[in-house]
């Protein structure tokens, strides 16, 4: 039920004093940062004042004083990540730097085009379940490239083409569904 306007539970917050609030930002966040360029401590203390304003637009503010400390916080934690992350991005490799490997193995080069891998998959799918009509399907699409190719090679008509290949594809995807390590594979 919506509290009326004469609720005695209400509790109506007094405007916020943004004088008194860039100076208790910049106090908390010179204690965090130390001797940090005075440059670098107002944008830090804008940056809060806007987080401030954005937390009040949203409720009313009850604890002013808790609030600019946890968003002080914030805002000097971001400073640092970005901090960080400008460091990393910009930091020259040395001689000894190895090149990261990619951490996904499907990717590798070395295992060849991921889709022909998973026509060959698929294939011995189809072979391994009997799927003779959905082997020749794949093997057909896969000599002329297109399925409006296939199905005018066919002499049939391309939905019914595609409709084929889609009840084909229920045997694969169950097989890959049940093997996590084929999939991972596959890429």
């Amino acid at each position: 039920m919506p509290r009326s306007a004469g609720s005695p539970d209400r509790q109506d917050t007094a405007p916020l004093d943004w004088d008194q609030a860039r100076l208790r930002f910049r106090r908390l966040l010179q204690s965090m940062a130390g001797s940090a360029d005075p440059y670098l401590l107002d944008d830090l203390v804008q940056e809060s004042c806007v987080r401030l304003l954005r937390v009040s637009r949203r409720a009313p503010v009850r604890e002013p004083e808790a609030l600019m400390a946890v968003l002080a916080r914030r805002t000097w934690i971001d400073h640092l990540r970005r901090a960080v992350r400008t460091r990393e991005r910009f930091t020259a490799l040395g001689e000894d730097y190895d090149r990261v490997g990619d951490p996904n193995p499907a990717s590798s080069p070395d295992l060849g085009d991921p889709g022909e891998r998973l026509a060959l998959v698929v294939q011995e799918i189809f072979l391994e379940h009997g799927s003779h009509e959905c082997l020749e399907l794949l093997r057909g699409f896969l000599a002329v490239g297109s399925w409006r190719a296939l199905a005018g090679r066919m002499n049939v008509n391309y939905s019914a083409v595609r409709k084929r290949w889609s009840r084909c594809l229920a045997v694969p995807r169950a097989e890959l569904a049940a093997d996590a390590d084929l999939a991972s594979w596959l890429g």
